[in-house]
């Protein structure tokens, strides 16, 4: 009778051990493992059920305090791998993007594909201002376009860039 209890929680404690070590390898996991790392970054205190709380405690007893900008970038390159992220340049002909641009194209994509909180992408402006390079899920590709062009027809420039601010 003993001996089937050691053994019943050495198998216990060999599952967790797994558990823990192992994880998944899904879209949805890395998706929910960058959006918390993401939280963290910010100060958030992540809402997790108590064996997510325990998984949480367990891994960080062995790994030690993780950093959560290279969680967040080992949890991107996942979700490259897996195809749900994609990298897209958006170019302007005779254009120049102004703040006005950058400050609505923003609000736009909140609005369209919600924050970070909730959803994982990202752009920056190209250095000469005639374009951006966006990190988004591969099936908003073409979203993402529909709302760049109409930005643009609103709120970019024609004028050389020296002469916008």
């Amino acid at each position: 009778m003993k001996g089937a209890a050691i053994i019943a929680a050495f198998a216990i404690l060999v599952g967790l051990g797994i558990w823990v070590i192992w994880p998944s390898d899904s879209v949805e996991f890395h998706k929910r493992q960058w959006l918390a790392a993401a939280g963290e970054l910010q100060g958030a205190k992540p809402n997790r059920s108590l064996l997510g709380q325990l998984r949480h405690e367990l891994s960080r007893r062995l790994r030690g305090r993780p950093d959560f900008d290279q969680v967040m970038r080992r949890h991107e390159s996942a979700l490259f791998r897996l195809s749900y992220l994609t990298k897209h340049d958006l170019f302007l002909t005779n254009q120049v993007l102004t703040r006005e641009f950058n400050s609505n194209f923003l609000v736009r994509l909140q609005q369209t594909f919600g924050t970070n909180g909730e959803a994982i992408w990202g752009y920056r402006s190209f250095t000469n201002r005639d374009g951006i390079h966006a990190t988004l899920p591969a099936k908003d590709r073409t979203r993402w376009e529909e709302v760049f062009r109409e930005c643009v027809e609103r709120y970019a420039s024609n004028l050389p860039p020296s002469a916008v601010q």
